[in-house]
């Protein structure tokens, strides 16, 4: 596995410091309440999501810049990094709301992250909000389902 030196200044440790400026509870119960207005089954809080949603901040912060992208890294890198196994993976970035129902109400009035938010693709989530610059991550995925294959009889041809 690949870790930046980013990830090698930022341990678990650290990063986990940083998510202890709000309640994720509160930002998953308003995510929850637009995903049940139309129908969509509830979102549950995944650890290794918030940690990569964690980091993500915090390199957000590191570089003062509200953006999805990294050095060499995919979303979906950053995710596996965790030990996430996903099937499908989304993310919601913003920058400068002061509080959860001011984010939330952003991305509710976007397409892109409002479309996020109510995809039935996403089983899980993870959140972040660090208080310098107010950067917010949500990261959603799926995990991916490991399914056992039937054993395959082998008959034998006795002669």
């Amino acid at each position: 596995m690949k870790f930046s030196a980013f990830q090698i200044l930022l341990p678990l440790t650290v990063v986990a410091q940083l998510a202890l400026a709000f309640d994720a509870n509160t930002l998953l119960g308003m995510v929850n309440q637009e995903r049940q207005k139309v129908g969509v089954p509830v979102l549950s809080l995944d650890a290794r999501l918030m940690v990569a949603a964690q980091r993500h901040n915090a390199y957000q912060v590191s570089i003062q810049t509200m953006t999805h992208d990294e050095p060499n890294r995919s979303l979906g890198d950053r995710v596996s990094e965790t030990g996430y196994q996903w099937s499908n993976v989304g993310e919601n970035v913003a920058a400068g709301f002061p509080d959860e129902a001011s984010v939330m109400n952003a991305w509710m009035n976007s397409p892109e992250h409002r479309s996020n938010i109510l995809s039935p693709a996403f089983t899980q989530i993870g959140v972040a909000y660090n208080p310098q610059g107010s950067y917010w991550t949500q990261e959603f995925a799926r995990p991916m389902i490991m399914r056992k294959r039937s054993p395959k009889f082998v008959g034998r041809n006795n002669h």
